[in-house]
């Protein structure tokens, strides 16, 4: 990537943010429940189609385990730190049980317990 569309990539995320933000204030009081009305649901519609372009070519650049799965990004970079291998590998249902696992050991254990997915997951096309 250039830093140009790095540059462009993040005006058109701040952009929509922004909107998104500014639209939600305006329509969400304080209650239990919320439930946004159809003219709302309709302007956060408006609000975010400028980020679906930048959302589906990040999608495409990510790994496959991880396109379209709605992942813990920042769970993930803290496992990944950590020395747990995300990307290509372990399926995202793998993930997601080591995300949600407490502590290094318990992780340990979901990599031993879906050994025979995670190789099974890299033996495919």
């Amino acid at each position: 990537m250039t830093n140009d569309y790095d540059a462009r990539l993040a005006e058109i995320l701040g952009a929509a943010t922004d909107n998104i933000r500014r639209t939600i204030a305006a329509a969400i009081r304080p209650a239990p429940k919320v439930e946004l009305l159809a003219p709302v649901r309709e302007a956060l519609a408006k609000a975010i189609v400028p980020l679906q372009p930048a959302l589906a070519r990040l999608n495409a650049m990510s790994p496959e385990n991880w396109q379209g799965q709605r992942l813990d990004y920042r769970g993930m970079v803290r496992l990944m730190q950590e020395g747990v291998p995300l990307a290509w590998v372990p399926p995202a249902d793998v993930i997601r049980q080591l995300l949600s696992a407490d502590d290094a050991s318990s992780r340990s254990k979901v990599i031993d317990d879906c050994r025979p997915e995670i190789l099974a997951s890299r033996l495919l096309p």
